[in-house]
C-alpha cells in the first residue's frame, strides 16, 4: 500500500488505478489491476482533474477603432450606417 500511496502522491493526485498499477509493475512488485483498485477504493485515494495553466498574457492590445456612429443609430436614407456587433 505504500508504494500506491507513494505513486498517487508523486502523480499529484492525478493518477487513477492503472497508471499506479504500471508504477508499481515497473518497481517490480507483482499485483493485479484490481488489487489496486480495491486498495485505492478501500483508502479514499481518488484521482482528479490535472489542473491546467494559467493563460499567457503577451501584452499586446488590439487597436479599438473609434467610434464614429456615436450612438446616432438614425439614419436619413438606406444603407447609410452599417453596424457590427463582435462578442
Amino acid at each position: 500500500m505504500t508504494k500506491v500511496r507513494a505513486s498517487f502522491a508523486a502523480s499529484d493526485r492525478t493518477y487513477g488505478a492503472r497508471r499506479i498499477w504500471r508504477d508499481v509493475l515497473a518497481e517490480g512488485i507483482s499485483s493485479g489491476l484490481h488489487q489496486i483498485k480495491r486498495l485505492m477504493r478501500e483508502n479514499g485515494l481518488r484521482a482528479g482533474p490535472r489542473r491546467r495553466g494559467l493563460p499567457k498574457d503577451d501584452g499586446e492590445r488590439s487597436v479599438v477603432s473609434p467610434n464614429i456612429l456615436d450612438r446616432k443609430f438614425e439614419a436619413d436614407r438606406p444603407n447609410q450606417k452599417w453596424i457590427a456587433d463582435f462578442t
